[in-house]
């Protein structure tokens, strides 16, 4: 019989990690979606990189990447 306790726990760690990286895809692409200008690349640069990008690509186009004006 295999223990699925090892993969619980791990499971338990990562699910904060998952929610995480849900949370700030759907926030880039709903901000992407919204904003009619973008600093340092094009608007379909930002999409790629917020989507192909595990966490760090959503928190690259949140911090750089919005034109405020």
């Amino acid at each position: 019989m295999t223990d699925f306790n090892g993969l619980r726990s791990i499971a338990v760690l990562l699910l904060p990690l998952l929610l995480i990286q849900l949370g700030l895809l759907a926030l880039g692409v709903w901000d992407w979606a919204r904003r009619e200008s973008f600093r340092y690349l094009s608007r379909w640069v930002w999409l790629a990189i917020i989507v192909l990008i595990s966490i760090l690509g959503p928190l690259a186009y949140l911090l750089l990447g919005r034109d405020e004006t």
